[in-house]
């Protein structure tokens, strides 16, 4: 997938086109990454997502529609202060970069007109969205806030001025002519010269440029058609379903089961909606798995200890012989004896056997103790084989489950989490009740002092009355 300048370039003309005028009516943010506004424009409603995901950032028209928390989060309150209402004025990209610009219109509370820009930055992790006072041009909050600790080029917080990301010396290709574009590429000493020199060109436009020729004026004469087709808008959006790529036009990189669309947020808009699901329910399913996680790490935890009281359970006939031979053996055992050596008639040249006693019981009572020691063993022999065999049956249950979450839709996760409340594995959600208010003006706490002599009353009572 290539979401380059190029196609920040169509998206940008194609939401002008189509959004220009349109006033905003609602602002959503389904997720922490993620906003949705509702924009009103040439008699139809449409749904603008605005995202600045680590791996999936971007702007598009969606028709997908997404559940919103029943809090919205700070950032969007702030949106919808300031931009619910107004107008879009103008959608532009910032040279050829990835990041567009929303030049928006309002009024404040005494009806003044005030100008704002919501700016979108495509830049992988590094992606944000900001909103700036256009007047002012200071930064009125962002979506992710940027300290000088963290960079010294640019600040993202509230009351900084907003200042572009850096262009690493690149230039925009399209203020450039042909001719100038040929003069920067013949001087380049970099292998990729298209990509360190311009702005918004990818690896996959540059590895798609060498396709023209092996000789350089070949690539600047296929660069310079490219750019003439993104500008006049001769494209053919296609997804390239084998590779799980997109772009513009079909490349020559790409296979032949090519899917195609009529504009290039509609190509987005289909691309990234399975991804970005993808994303959202791992998002929303974290919690489950991490506890199905913990909960099979103690069940492993819990074998492992069943384990070794099953192989000390193994050694339960030793505890049966040792209590028959002290028991046939009485007769040489003294009170306070800490061992006695018998004949162990069990064995064939009857060897002698040591037997360790505890000198504070009996001679009756340390051959009793063996006895229930073996009975005790015996028994929990039974029961950890059947509660080893549960916990591995948990395993595959918990397994199945994580595997389950891993591949649900977002619809499913609610069912799922059900099932978790009812095997006991989560707590069940308890809705607090919002609580009373006591009048207390007229109320005096009883002194504790006063009513620890009265037996009759109980703690729970005391601590409850009033007067």
């Amino acid at each position: 997938m290539t979401y380059d300048g190029m196609v920040t370039r169509r998206v940008s003309k194609e939401l002008q086109a189509l959004l220009a005028t349109g006033r905003i009516l609602k602002i959503y943010q389904p997720t922490k990454t993620e906003l949705i506004l509702n924009i009103r424009a040439n008699g139809k409603t449409h749904r603008l997502l605005l995202s600045m995901h680590p791996v999936y950032a971007r702007i598009h028209l969606t028709d997908e529609k997404f559940t919103n928390p029943k809090e919205p989060p700070m950032f969007c309150m702030l949106l919808r202060k300031h931009l619910e209402g107004s107008f879009i004025r103008e959608i532009i990209q910032y040279e050829n970069e990835r990041i567009i610009e929303l030049s928006i219109q309002g009024k404040n509370e005494i009806g003044d007109d005030i100008r704002k820009r919501l700016i979108i930055e495509i830049m992988g992790k590094h992606s944000n969205i900001i909103l700036v006072d256009a007047d002012k041009g200071h930064i009125l909050d962002a979506m992710k806030h940027l300290s000088p600790y963290q960079n010294r080029f640019r600040t993202i917080q509230p009351g900084q001025p907003y200042i572009y990301p850096p262009t690493q010396d690149k230039v925009n290709p399209f203020d450039l002519n042909k001719k100038d574009r040929e003069t920067i590429v013949k001087q380049s000493l970099h292998e990729r010269a298209f990509m360190t020199h311009f702005m918004g060109v990818s690896p996959q436009i540059e590895q798609e440029l060498q396709t023209f020729g092996d000789d350089i004026d070949s690539q600047i004469h296929g660069f310079h058609q490219l750019l003439v087709d993104i500008e006049n808008g001769q494209i053919d959006p296609v997804i390239d379903q084998t590779k799980h790529a997109f772009y513009l036009f079909p490349l020559k990189s790409f296979s032949e089961n090519l899917k195609h669309f009529a504009s290039v947020n509609a190509l987005l808009d289909y691309f990234y909606r399975d991804k970005a699901e993808r994303d959202l329910v791992k998002q929303r399913a974290g919690d489950l798995i991490r506890v199905l996680q913990n909960e099979r790490s103690k069940t492993l935890r819990k074998i492992k200890k069943q384990q070794q009281t099953l192989k000390k359970a193994e050694h339960a006939p030793s505890y049966q012989k040792k209590g028959e031979l002290l028991t046939a053996h009485m007769h040489l055992v003294k009170q306070g004896d800490s061992s006695v050596d018998v004949l162990d008639y069990y064995e064939e040249d009857t060897p002698t056997l040591t037997i360790e006693l505890n000198p504070n019981k009996s001679p009756s009572e340390n051959a009793q103790s063996y006895f229930k020691t073996y009975q005790k063993l015996k028994t929990s022999k039974k029961m950890l084989d059947i509660e080893i065999q549960k916990a591995y049956e948990m395993i595959d249950y918990l397994d199945q489950l994580i595997e389950q979450i891993e591949k649900a839709r977002l619809e499913d996760l609610d069912e799922i989490r059900e099932e978790l409340e009812d095997e006991g594995l989560i707590k069940k959600k308890v809705l607090k009740k919002p609580e009373k208010r006591i009048n207390r003006k007229n109320h005096h706490l009883i002194d504790i002092n006063q009513v620890m002599g009265r037996s009759s009353w109980s703690e729970k009572t005391i601590n409850k009355m009033t007067i």
